[in-house]
């Protein structure tokens, strides 16, 4: 094991740490929002898909047309997410610049 000692090399490393554990954070928490979401979105349309499976939708359609909505959410977040990490990147780098 090769341990540093190098006396600035410890912020660099705290840095990435806390980027790192931040962002493992937030996909948890963002995955946690998505089954949230889908979950509600699933229980308000108990009824409709209780209606299309009474009048003959296979079982693999209704769960098609769930997990489609699901990725067209998560799509559209993750679109709207790059967008605006980009944007702030950007904005970001301007500032330190100068």
């Amino acid at each position: 094991m090769n341990i540093d000692l190098d006396p600035m090399s410890w912020e660099p490393r705290l840095y990435s740490g806390l980027l790192s554990t931040f962002s493992i954070l937030a996909l948890i928490i963002a995955a946690l929002g998505i089954h949230g979401v889908m979950a509600y979105t699933v229980t308000q349309r108990t009824r409709e898909i209780g209606i299309r499976r009474a009048l003959g939708a296979a079982r693999g359609d209704v769960q098609r047309m769930v997990v489609g909505q699901a990725l067209r959410m998560v799509l559209w977040g993750a679109g709207i997410g790059f967008v605006v990490a980009f944007l702030s990147t950007r904005a970001w780098a301007a500032c330190y610049r100068g």
